[in-house]
């Protein structure tokens, strides 16, 4: 190409033309142009020549259809914005850039605001402060002192350190993989296998070292299957990813790439039944077959902690079903805290719990012993119940759409109606025990019975209080109940005393599910299945969560973490789901268990972190399954915070 007029052609490095000659910026340059404010760049006015003298070596100014951009060749990237880094003793070209001050900001030297040398203090739009390090290109939200920069300047050169050390065990892995350390123990226990190596860490903990893969496991490999070895599933590839340095896994088969080694789920399966294996399939088949996120800005969904469910059915109903479809963004009003998943997994939480507000006569137990829930048949009392129901069926297909759960479930008799199966005397037995027995009666009485019982192919409901009869069959109050016939007549009475005053509202409730999830994707589950794929299991497993469970700035054997433990082994079953909802934003478990729990970025473990500040009270990340655990100097005080933070606490908030 001819280059403008001014403009010295730079010699490049063998491919690197094409990307050069191309006056079409590089995607960075679209955020650094969303963040000028921020740097405090004026773009106007930029009149310098190409390669001027205050551009620093290797870059050159440019322009396309009038807008000047700048090349820097030394990393072969383009930029809206010139580097800040130039002379400011005015020998630079006239329109240079200088860092100036947006609007409303107070920008101020080191000595008119007392920040470090190169920092300046702004205000953004909505009139929050922020400051800028010119020195480094960067903002943040807290004041810099000079002991926030010494943490920065021990952090920076605890990083290189870290790095350095890397580079060098790298480079003594490619001299010699197999030889020994001199911190290697001796093995135990019969000898390692290639190329394995036994190490301990300063407090004494053993752990081991791949010098093949350059990973290192707390797990002796010597007890534990070597997954490396196994041969991948039918249809996977496994591939290396230059740019992040991690291996990635292909499935041709649904065309999608994951970083979850398949090996493992294979071997996670091992130990399992048929019957869950079998479900862990066709879960995964619906997840990847027809529950796939559309694409697009995430669907905002505001809603009041006070009004709940009328909030949320407003939100919900007044979205298209494709656009729930898209990522879920629940927002409580009043509060700050970012929906990467958390909050969007307490809101479905909670609304399972509103369902059953008697000011909606919405739903009722089924029986007095039993948390399932069923119809209310008397649910004609709110004018807008019908619309409702269409609203929670849209809510129960999103959950399963996008993956999160409920804290209330249905009877077997209404996960049947969904999948379109028959009823049976069993499922009568989750409304009415009474009216099984005596139904049950009339499939063991004798002829002799049956005709001094006259009884007729009718039966009876409650209606605010009136009892009413309702035929069964067309001329049903003649028709006797005899030997012949009894099995239609309990077959007849039984799906009655279940759907009767329910038809209205289970068809409304099956339109909305079907407009986000036809229901035909649900036929290769039973009730059983279908039920747990809404509300997980409810056991804890201490073991699994325990093994589940990731440490940051605690040890396993740190004394915090000892008395945590101890607290979760001593709390029934409802405590525990209280802090699991409290640090999750949902008291149910996945279907794998802990190993499964979902965070914003797809599995994420059950996270302790450790909080320094001694007078706080624990705090959760639902996002990120993460709970800051205050390093307490007693245990009485530990439970004491633990036990308020689980049980009093609400809301989200930012830090």
């Amino acid at each position: 190409k001819v280059c403008p007029s001014g403009v010295k052609p730079v010699s490049l490095p063998a491919g690197a033309k094409k990307r050069l000659d191309n006056p079409r910026p590089a995607r960075r340059a679209k955020l650094e142009d969303q963040s000028l404010n921020l740097r405090g760049l004026n773009s106007k006015g930029l009149v310098g020549v190409a390669m001027s003298s205050w551009l620093p070596a290797g870059w050159e100014e440019r322009e396309h259809d009038g807008r000047k951009y700048y090349v820097d060749h030394n990393t072969r990237t383009t930029h809206w914005h010139a580097p800040v880094n130039r002379p400011t003793d005015g020998s630079a070209d006239a329109g240079g850039v200088q860092p100036v001050a947006t609007a409303g900001a107070t920008a101020g030297t080191a000595t008119e605001s007392g920040l470090p040398a190169g920092w300046e203090q702004r205000t953004d739009p909505r009139g929050r402060v922020y400051y800028v390090d010119h020195n480094t290109r960067t903002t943040t939200w807290r004041r810099p002192t000079a002991e926030t920069q010494a943490q920065q300047a021990a952090y920076n050169n605890q990083m290189t350190d870290n790095r350095a050390n890397f580079a060098a065990v790298e480079r003594r892995y490619a001299r010699n993989p197999s030889s020994p350390s001199g911190t290697a123990a001796a093995v135990r226990g019969g000898a390692l296998p290639h190329p394995w190596e036994e190490r301990h860490t300063e407090d004494g903990r053993k752990y081991f070292v791949n010098h093949e893969t350059r990973t290192t496991t707390w797990e002796d490999p010597r007890t534990s299957v070597d997954v490396a070895s196994m041969d991948l599933p039918k249809n996977w590839e496994r591939r290396f990813d230059a740019r992040t340095g991690k291996h990635y896994f292909i499935n041709h088969t649904t065309k999608t790439t994951t970083f979850d080694d398949p090996r493992l789920e294979a071997l996670a399966g091992r130990n399992e039944t048929e019957d869950e294996r079998n479900f862990r399939y066709k879960r995964r088949y619906l997840r990847e077959q027809h529950c796939r996120p559309n694409e697009g800005r995430a669907t905002v969904l505001p809603v009041t902690r006070g009004n709940l469910l009328m909030d949320s059915y407003h939100a919900v109903m007044a979205h298209s079903p494709a656009e729930l479809k898209r990522r879920i963004n629940v927002v409580f009003d009043g509060e700050d805290g970012l929906d990467y998943g958390g909050v969007a997994r307490e809101w479905f939480f909670l609304l399972s719990h509103e369902i059953l507000n008697p000011m909606y006569c919405l739903f009722e137990y089924s029986v007095a012993d039993s948390y399932t829930l069923a119809i209310n048949p008397n649910s004609g009392i709110n004018p807008e119940h019908t619309g409702l129901f269409r609203f929670i069926g849209r809510l129960i297909a999103l959950a399963i759409f996008h993956d999160k759960l409920i804290d209330r479930g249905f009877t077997m008799a209404f996960y049947k109606q969904m999948l379109k199966k028959p009823l049976s005397m069993h499922d009568l037995r989750d409304f009415d025990e009474v009216t099984y027995n005596s139904l049950k009666w009339f499939l063991t009485a004798t002829a002799e019975e049956l005709e001094g019982m006259e009884q007729t192919f009718e039966t009876s409901y409650d209606e605010f209080g009136e009892v009413k009869e309702v035929e069964l069959v067309p001329g049903g109050a003649s028709k006797l109940v005899t030997m012949e016939n009894r099995e239609e007549f309990v077959q007849l009475a039984c799906r009655s005393r279940i759907t009767k005053g329910r038809e209205e509202q289970m068809a409304a409730f099956l339109s909305g599910f079907d407009e986000v999830l036809p229901l035909e994707h649900l036929q290769v589950f039973d009730e059983r299945e279908l039920d747990i794929l809404l509300q997980g299991i409810a056991e804890f497993d201490m073991d699994d969560w325990k093994k589940n469970t990731i440490y940051r700035n605690y040890l396993p054997d740190s004394k915090q973490i000892k008395w945590f433990w101890e607290l979760v082994d001593s709390l029934s079953d409802e405590k525990r789901a209280r802090l699991l909802q409290f640090v999750t934003g949902t008291s149910r478990l996945p279907v794998g268990g802990f190993g499964d729990l979902i965070g914003s970025n797809g599995p994420m473990k059950f996270c302790i972190e450790r909080l320094d500040d001694k007078k706080l009270l624990p705090r959760s990340h639902t996002c990120f399954n993460r709970i800051d655990l205050p390093a307490y100097e007693t245990k009485e005080k530990l439970v004491k915070m633990m036990m308020i933070a689980i049980e009093e606490t609400e809301g989200f908030g930012l830090e």
